[in-house]
């Protein structure tokens, strides 16, 4: 376990890099703490939140979205599961729910399998290479971008 002797300075933070339970507890008990976060955005201190993700990178935001909107269209697909043997667009989709008649369960769990299997290679490519993995998250999320774009809009 990583224990702090003093009260670390801003700079010192930005350089450690430590892993498992002490980046943990360096998270949760450390300068970048849900308190801090609250207070900032109560603040209105877009700058500093500015600054933490720009020091964190991007991919966990990209990532985030890719897996929102995956949540998203899932929750259509509950949603409207009554009308979505007609509405969905993706024969892949409409293979999977003549399979079971129009019913979604089989449809919603390759769905959710697909998104983890996604996000699980993801963060394995960023582990490898940060900046390849940072550009695969950008691609995929402006597809999932323009998925949402048709989710809404269509």
């Amino acid at each position: 376990m990583f224990v702090l002797d003093k009260e670390p300075k801003t700079s010192e933070v930005e350089n450690w890099t430590i892993g498992g339970e002490a980046e943990l507890a360096l998270l949760t008990n450390g300068p970048f703490t849900a308190a801090w976060f609250a207070d900032c955005v109560g603040r209105r201190d877009w700058g500093q939140l500015w600054a933490f993700i720009k020091e964190r990178g991007t991919f966990p935001l990209l990532w985030l979205f890719i897996g929102m909107v995956s949540a998203y269209d899932s929750y259509l697909v509950i949603r409207y599961s009554e009308t979505i043997w007609y509405l969905e667009s993706n024969p892949v989709g409409r293979m999977l729910l003549n399979m079971q008649d129009g019913r979604p369960s089989l449809f919603i769990a390759v769905k959710f399998l697909g998104t983890i299997f996604a996000l699980g290679l993801l963060i394995v490519a960023r582990h490898f290479n940060k900046t390849m993995g940072g550009i695969i998250a950008a691609w995929v999320a402006g597809f999932q971008l323009l998925l949402l774009a048709y989710l809404v809009l269509a």
